[in-house]
């Protein structure tokens, strides 16, 4: 999917596979590769309501 310069774009990742429920609490890492840049970005684990 190809952006134009400004845009957003928004992914919810449903089940990841490295985030479990020992991991809530802690801050997590996840890192998204584009063709262009690397973004990483840290967040706090929370329980599902």
């Amino acid at each position: 999917m190809t952006l134009k310069s400004g845009w957003t774009i928004v992914i919810y990742v449903m089940n990841p596979d490295s985030i479990a429920l020992n991991d809530v609490g802690p801050t997590v890492g996840t890192t998204v590769f584009t063709s262009n840049a690397q973004y990483y970005k840290e967040a706090n684990v929370e329980a599902a309501q």
